[in-house]
């Protein structure tokens, strides 16, 4: 829910707002330039919003923008995990406590060479590169697995 501080307002007034809807809820502080057209002239007023992170504001206008927000969130925590890497240690031993499958066993069903290469010399295997979701699959594994793996040096059991 957002919260608006319209002008005229103390510095005072316009400190609590800060401390109250930033510091102590987290919200997210914007302004809105308005100009008020009269007769006799134009006088410029500064509002302050306090947003929540799926508001967005547009013209002075508070527009719930919910769909953008969590596509942003999924694509940021998509990019997280596909940094995420465990060592080759690491990797074979939860397999292995998994599906008792040793590195010999995952080896010997790879045919493509560069795979292979992948395979044999990465000192480390990171969530993001294409081969883990083929060995993955090739050894039953979904890919929401293969995420808790990474996250977890483990298997869900």
């Amino acid at each position: 829910m957002s919260y608006k501080l319209e002008h005229p307002y103390s510095q005072e007034e316009l400190n609590n707002f800060i401390v109250e809807y930033n510091h102590k809820k987290g919200l997210r502080i914007e302004t809105f330039l308005n100009t008020i057209k009269t007769t006799e002239s134009e006088e410029e007023i500064l509002n302050y919003f306090a947003l929540e992170p799926w508001e967005k504001l547009i013209d002075g206008n508070v527009i719930n923008n919910t769909k953008e927000y969590e596509a942003q969130k999924a694509q940021e925590e998509a990019m997280r995990i596909a940094q995420l890497s465990l060592t080759k240690r690491e990797v074979f031993l939860a397999i292995y406590q998994d599906k008792t499958i040793t590195p010999e066993q995952i080896r010997a069903q790879i045919t493509d060479q560069e795979a292979l290469i992948e395979f044999d010399y990465a000192e480390k295997y990171y969530r993001g590169n294409p081969l883990i979701d083929i060995l993955g699959q090739a050894l039953g594994y979904t890919k929401e697995q293969l995420d808790y793996l990474f996250k977890n040096k483990t298997f869900q059991k």
